[in-house]
């Protein structure tokens, strides 16, 4: 509660290379969304803003998608799309619904598994 409080989502730091990854993805011939969990219904209103702000501030302009629990991100699978997570419970719910799913370990076989599917 207090992390959240005090707008840490706003100032969290970017996981090691993300920005790499993101100029690689940027340049992919498809569409790219953020999705992203507020732990609960209950912090939606307290998490979103604060990682809207986080998106603005690294220049980071996808769409952006909140949803109430990482449980819920299955709701946006479908048969052409593909969630990078680094959670595995993430994966196997995306890939349950009909999605594709990377688990994210390190962006080296991360954009390497991407790619396949890609190109």
């Amino acid at each position: 509660d207090r992390f959240i409080a005090e707008g840490q989502f706003r100032n969290l730091k970017m996981m090691p290379g993300v920005i790499d990854a993101l100029a690689y993805i940027n340049n992919l011939p498809v569409s790219v969304e953020i999705l992203s969990s507020t732990a609960s219904q209950k912090r939606y209103d307290a998490i979103a803003p604060q990682k809207k702000y986080w998106l603005q501030t690294h220049n980071i302009g996808y769409k952006a998608n909140f949803v109430p629990g990482k449980q819920n991100k299955y709701k946006f699978a479908t048969p052409d799309s593909i969630i990078i997570d680094d959670t595995k419970s993430v994966i196997d719910d995306w890939k349950k619904a009909g999605g594709i799913g990377i688990w994210h370990k390190d962006w080296v076989s991360t954009l390497g598994i991407l790619t396949m599917y890609i190109k």
